[in-house]
C-alpha cells in the first residue's frame, strides 16, 4: 500500500510499518532466504563427499 506524507509517497503494509520498516524487513528476508539456501547447498555437498568417500572405502575394500 502506498500512503501520502507530506507531499512524500510512503510504502506502508497496512500495519503501521513504514518504508524503512518495510526496507529493513525485506533485506532481512531476502537474508535468511540466502543463509538457507547456502546451507542447503552446503548439506547436498557433505552428503556427495560423504558418498564419495564410500565409494572410494568400498573400491579400496575390493580391490584390496
Amino acid at each position: 500500500m502506498r500512503r501520502c506524507q507530506g507531499g512524500e509517497v510512503v510504502l506502508d503494509d497496512g500495519n503501521g510499518l513504514g518504508s524503512e520498516d518495510l526496507l529493513v524487513q525485506m533485506l532481512t528476508l531476502g537474508t535468511q532466504a540466502r543463509t538457507q539456501a547456502l546451507v542447503a547447498r552446503n548439506q547436498a555437498i557433505e552428503r556427495l563427499l560423504q558418498g564419495l568417500a564410500v565409494e572410494l572405502a568400498l573400491q579400496a575394500h575390493s580391490h584390496g
